[in-house]
């Protein structure tokens, strides 16, 4: 496996940890486990990215609201907080 195969997969076991602490899988009933390529997990799969693509357009991509979600973060990953 090539460094950016390797990096790529990192980066997407890194997403699905933090999307799954977040408590939006359990929201939307999804267990580890699921296909969501499969016919029966295709309605979670559009759920899901109904949700993040909602998110998305209601939310103003700016750097004060980009800080405030990086506040929430860190209390959520309990961090300390670099000043």
């Amino acid at each position: 496996m090539d460094s950016y195969r390797q990096a790529r997969t990192r980066s997407l076991i890194q997403i699905r940890g933090l999307v799954q602490k977040s408590g939006i899988l359990k929201a939307l009933r999804i267990e580890a486990g699921d296909d969501l390529q499969s016919p029966e997990g295709r309605e979670k799969a559009a759920q899901l990215l109904g949700f993040l693509t909602d998110a998305l357009k209601n939310t103003t991509l700016c750097e004060e609201e980009i800080q405030r979600w990086e506040q929430r973060g860190v209390k959520h990953l309990r961090l300390p907080s670099e000043e």
